[in-house]
């Protein structure tokens, strides 16, 4: 099932594809917070997923011209985050590889974020113990209801692969929130 966006945004996504600047600030404003939620999942506790948000938003500005019809927009722009994301964890990671530990670094604390709500807490914990191919899954069906087709569109796999693909995560993710850490 394919989400038609609202007249008013389907309008808005029409302009930005036109160039109209203002209608491409006005995406960035409506979709800023879910992307910045997004990427922050994806990355952790990684101090630069402001930057990788912001990335998402460049690539967006840069591609938005091309976009073939508007009522992907949405998809296509969760793509953008997710291979942002996906391209700042295989950096770090190489960084890790090729970075001295030096003793200054154990000093440094990590940000902590305030959540009352101890589940939430539990669960953005257990999310990040999930594979990355299944964390982003969860992750993209917690801001939207996407069908199979979109999340295929989005990840760059086929329909099973993700209904296979959710399947494991939502039942790693039970497990793991039932202390099951097998």
């Amino acid at each position: 099932m394919r989400h038609e966006p609202a007249p008013d945004l389907a309008a808005t996504i029409e302009r930005a594809r036109a160039g109209d600047q203002a209608a491409i600030r006005t995406l960035i404003e409506l979709y800023q917070g879910r992307v910045g939620r997004f990427v922050l999942a994806m990355l952790g506790d990684d101090s630069e997923w402001e930057d990788v948000a912001q990335a998402t938003f460049v690539k967006m500005m840069l591609g938005i011209e091309r976009l073939q019809a508007g009522d992907i927009f949405e998809s296509w722009l969760f793509r953008i985050a997710r291979n942002a994301s996906l391209d700042h964890l295989r950096r770090r990671r190489w960084r890790r590889l090729f970075t001295s530990w030096e003793p200054h670094h154990g000093e440094v604390a990590a940000p902590v974020r305030e959540i009352e709500d101890r589940r939430l807490v539990q669960v953005e914990r257990v999310l990040r113990k999930l594979p990355v191919d299944q964390r982003e899954l969860i992750l993209l069906m917690r801001e939207n209801d996407w069908s199979y087709g979109d999340l295929a569109r989005i990840t760059g796999v086929t329909a099973t692969a993700v209904k296979s693909r959710l399947f494991r995560a939502r039942s790693r993710l039970r497990a793991l929130m039932n202390g099951d850490e097998s």
